[in-house]
């Protein structure tokens, strides 16, 4: 865990794919990034978006950052709409930041195959030693 603000979390997930990887997430399951749920604030969101990126700008400067929400429901008919039923349940939308390391790294040398020295516990108490005020 490298943060938490209100109803979002920050943490380098258990087998990332890049040194220093992040994902932010809410604390209660929601499938779509767009729909909001009672009492969340995304001004918490925001910040610790802010404060994570500061982080990360200490590590490297440049870095993939990915949302992922669950795929658009509003079309329901044809051959998946028996498919679309669970999408709630499967989806928990999220952002990933990946770090583009400027060393020479594995990381990104073979495609979809990823090689991280780094041990995520390790990442992440190293960024949450560093100054997000930066």
């Amino acid at each position: 865990m490298v943060e938490s603000v209100g109803d979002y979390y920050a943490f380098c997930p258990y087998a990332s794919r890049v040194p220093y990887e992040v994902w932010l997430m809410p604390r209660t399951h929601n499938h779509q990034f767009e729909g909001r749920l009672a009492g969340e604030n995304r001004r918490n969101l925001a910040s610790l978006l802010g404060r994570t990126l500061r982080r990360l700008l200490q590590v490297s400067e440049s870095y993939h950052m990915v949302l992922h929400t669950s795929p658009n429901t509003l079309q329901t008919k044809g051959e998946l709409s028996d498919y679309w039923r669970t999408i709630a349940g499967d989806y928990h939308w999220h952002i990933e930041i990946l770090p583009i390391v400027q060393q020479r790294s594995k990381s990104y040398s073979i495609k979809e195959i990823y090689f991280n020295g780094t041990l995520p516990e390790d990442a992440a108490e190293s960024l949450r030693k560093t100054d997000p005020s930066i």
